[in-house]
């Protein structure tokens, strides 16, 4: 949960859910943006209503507190249940899939992305959790992020931080099903 003081006129207090560490005004921009993105900042002004305001944001920090744990819960689970190679062969079909409709063009995408996630999850990264589900879905975190190409550093960025990438969301889907039996 990051908090931090408005110096933009308005005043007031900023707080929102987070897992940015807040070392200058660029991270501070980023969490900023991130929170926005994702409709999960509050704003608490200095106006006649400041009291309610509080205690709105007492719930909303608990709310976000309570979300943390359950990451956590569901992060140790995935820790827990180990995977084969033909485990990891499933996850990758069924992340990363080919498909007969597909042209050279996407299937070397495909192929590309594929590769991307096993570097991933070969590397040193992920050594202490290789041969796990969370392993799964740390390398696959680390390849969206760091992995996949990108066209401009520009559009890194917004996908990692800003709109959110659609085959982290889709990994995290997966490595859940393997965690919880649903191979």
């Amino acid at each position: 949960m990051h908090f931090w003081t408005r110096h933009d006129g308005l005043g007031g207090m900023k707080l929102g859910p987070g897992m940015f560490r807040i070392v200058c005004a660029n991270t501070q921009s980023m969490a900023e943006a991130f929170m926005d993105a994702k409709h999960a900042a509050m704003t608490i002004r200095h106006t006649t209503n400041w009291a309610t305001r509080v205690e709105e944001a007492r719930r909303y920090m608990v709310a976000s507190l309570g979300q943390m744990t359950a990451w956590e819960a569901m992060a140790a689970d995935m820790a827990k249940t180990a995977v084969s190679t033909r485990d990891v062969e499933w996850f990758l079909d069924n992340w990363l899939p080919f498909s007969s409709d597909m042209t050279d063009r996407m299937k070397t995408t495909v192929t590309n992305k594929r590769t991307a996630f096993l570097r991933a999850y070969d590397s040193q990264t992920c050594e202490s959790i290789r041969g796990t589900v969370y392993g799964l879905s740390q390398a696959a975190v680390e390849a969206c992020d760091h992995l996949f190409p990108a066209h401009s550093l520009e559009s890194r960025v917004t996908r990692t931080i800003v709109t959110g990438n659609t085959h982290k969301s889709k990994a995290l889907q997966r490595a859940r099903a393997m965690s919880s039996g649903g191979l």
